[in-house]
């Protein structure tokens, strides 16, 4: 299983009316992951991240103002890059692409 997931990302998510950027840091811990992240530059919780073969799963949680969001984050690692979808109940479902720092 690769295992060269972790580093720092910096991706943006397509939107309807612009790209949100979206930073991630991945750390490997043993047999396990974990990632911190930030949307648009404001601190946002990576939860439940999962790392198996070439592809990954996790749930963002952001807050802008007072509203609050939760995505189901779904990708695919490509060497430097990954690319996947972003799918919240309340937004809808956006793409995302991005490289390694």
């Amino acid at each position: 299983m690769p295992s060269d997931i972790a580093g720092q990302w910096d991706l943006d998510i397509k939107g309807k009316s612009a790209d949100i950027k979206f930073e991630i840091d991945i750390k490997e811990k043993g047999d396990d992951f974990e990632a911190t992240a930030a949307l648009d530059g404001k601190e946002a919780e990576l939860n439940s991240f999962k790392f198996q073969g070439y592809t990954f799963t996790a749930t963002l949680k952001a807050k802008d103002g007072l509203i609050r969001t939760s995505f189901a984050i779904k990708g695919e690692l490509n060497g430097d890059e990954m690319s996947g979808t972003a799918v919240s109940k309340l937004l809808g479902e956006f793409t995302f692409a991005g490289r390694r720092l």
